[in-house]
């Protein structure tokens, strides 16, 4: 008993010690190479918004976004009913050689409508601070189900510490 106590009391002291975090490493000598970890990280925008429509209103609509006057509408019949939620992954035009991915999901809001994720990637060198978004969601008859403009701030995203992979990302949230 008493040496359970101990133990306890070393790990309670040894918990509120204040130099618990794991320091950098040191910079590779020169001449090696840094050893970088496999967390992925991509580069584009993120944006929940609401919309005033249930998931099979919005597979009979369309769905517009813009970035910077640049625009991609497409409609969203593909869209993949799990259970309450839906998935849809779009095939975008090229941009600088490469396809950027679009993705949108749905959830259910309690309130009533649905919240879409729509998740944006493309390479890094192709986004600016000051990018104007614009995303739009139409039902068959043309009526809004809901509408989005934002200006991004990039974020600087390193999940693999510096020198091994750089992405710039911005999140926008519409509440309900």
């Amino acid at each position: 008993m008493r040496l359970t106590l101990h133990l306890a009391a070393l790990l309670l002291t040894g918990c509120a010690s204040p130099n618990l975090a794991v320091p950098e490493p040191p910079p590779p000598p020169p001449g090696t190479t840094r050893t970088c970890t496999l967390i992925g990280c991509g580069s584009g925008m993120t944006l929940d918004l609401p919309v005033d429509a249930t998931l099979a209103q919005l597979r009979a609509g369309a769905f517009t976004m813009c970035r910077n006057g640049s625009c991609f509408r497409s409609r969203l019949e593909g869209f993949r009913p799990d259970r309450e939620q839906g998935f849809l992954q779009l095939k975008m035009p090229k941009e600088a050689g490469r396809f950027p991915l679009m993705e949108l999901s749905t959830k259910p809001l309690p309130t009533g409508g649905t919240e879409v994720r729509v998740s944006y990637g493309t390479d890094p060198e192709m986004l600016k601070q000051g990018d104007i978004y614009r995303v739009t969601f139409q039902a068959v008859d043309g009526r809004t189900l809901g509408e989005f403009r934002g200006t991004a701030q990039y974020q600087k995203v390193e999940p693999n510490g510096p020198d091994c992979g750089t992405c710039y990302h911005v999140y926008f949230k519409r509440t309900p």
